[in-house]
């Protein structure tokens, strides 16, 4: 059995289980849950097999590489602002 636990900061949000290490890493993007800043993939024993940050868009980073910035894609166009 295979955890995939999603946290905001250091804080557990939301976890699943999956019976293969194969089936928890392609469910990382399917999952429903928000406001999550990491996840990590534990074994069945606890040992952590997989831990990745994502990114925080708090600072305004630009959402694509700088090849796809020339084509005009910034951070500003998907977000509106009161």
């Amino acid at each position: 059995m295979y955890k995939l636990q999603y946290f905001n900061r250091e804080k557990l949000v939301e976890q699943f289980e999956y019976s293969t290490l194969e089936d928890a890493q392609d469910s990382i993007d399917d999952n429903d849950v928000s406001n999550c800043t990491k996840y990590k993939i534990l074994d069945g024993e606890g040992n952590m097999l997989e831990e990745d940050e994502f990114l925080e868009i708090k600072n305004r980073k630009m959402m694509f590489d700088e090849e796809e910035s020339d084509l005009e894609f910034y951070f500003d166009d998907f977000f509106i602002y009161d």
